[in-house]
């Protein structure tokens, strides 16, 4: 089965959105993220996807493993990640497959991924909401 690794990169209470093409309906909006190459280690996965589709470094801090998922119609196994921001300016760095790339508040998020977002993701968002405040001193205090 191939591994496909999903960041959630937070920044200051915010949260990293790529909006996918879809050529069969309206775009979609996800976490960044795709397949672990053969001899790649998870992490490293994590933080090359997230550079490639973004332009931002960041550091996976924990793996949120009520999330994970096994997509067997398609044979892929989901893998989520919580990411800290380290740096850089977020840019679209592959306009053939995404529209748009931007930091939003995980309200506006919870939003915008809607019905796609597996009920766990939801919650870890509804988390960053309820604890928005606490997570931005985290984060300053960087």
């Amino acid at each position: 089965m191939q591994e496909v690794v999903i960041g959630i990169v937070v920044k200051d209470a915010d949260v990293l959105l790529v909006q996918k093409k879809n050529p069969k309906g309206n775009p979609i909006w996800r976490f960044p993220g795709g397949k672990v190459k053969d001899g790649e280690s998870i992490k490293n996965a994590v933080i090359r996807e997230i550079k490639e589709e973004t332009s931002i470094d960041c550091e996976p801090v924990s793996p949120i493993p009520i999330a994970e998922r096994n997509w067997y119609s398609k044979g892929l196994k989901l893998l989520f990640f919580v990411c800290d921001y380290v740096g850089g300016d977020v840019q679209l760095n592959e306009p053939d497959t995404f529209n748009s790339v931007q930091w939003v508040k995980p309200k506006k998020a919870e939003e915008l991924i809607g019905h796609s977002a597996k009920i766990q993701i939801r919650d870890f968002l509804k988390w960053l909401i309820d604890n928005e405040l606490l997570f931005k001193k985290r984060t300053n205090s960087t």
